[in-house]
């Protein structure tokens, strides 16, 4: 795919983190179990970041996945700022402290895949 629809696809992403922060009295569907909107938000933004990776990644920037994490932490910065103008909704440090732990659990599974994931190396059979 070029450029032009990953890029759509990461302002659509992003949009879409803009609406849902509109919502007036968001709340989880279900019980409501403490920090499981700080998972949300680490959750949708780890998904962010891997969007707006690969954006950057077709568009050949350098160093895409440091620059993703950066973006995708940055907006969360606006997201949080945005809320705050919102009705029945409030500005978080805490919740821009989960959105940027999303990006950065995305930083490590890629880096974790890049370097053959968590498994130890196959011992050396000696003959």
């Amino acid at each position: 795919m070029g450029p032009a629809v990953r890029w759509a696809a990461a302002g659509a992403f992003a949009a879409g983190i803009f609406v849902l922060s509109a919502v007036p009295d968001l709340k989880t569907p279900g019980p409501q179990v403490r920090g499981i909107d700080k998972a949300a938000h680490a959750a949708v933004y780890m998904l962010f970041t891997g969007v707006v990776w690969w954006a950057l990644r077709g568009s050949n920037v350098a160093r895409a996945a440091l620059l993703a994490v950066v973006i995708a932490a940055a907006y969360g910065v606006t997201d949080e700022i945005h809320q705050g103008f919102v009705r029945g909704r409030t500005m978080s440090f805490f919740d821009w402290c989960a959105d940027a732990a999303g990006a950065g659990l995305w930083w490590t599974a890629l880096k974790a895949r890049r370097s053959g994931g968590a498994t130890p190396p196959h011992p050396r059979r000696v003959p």
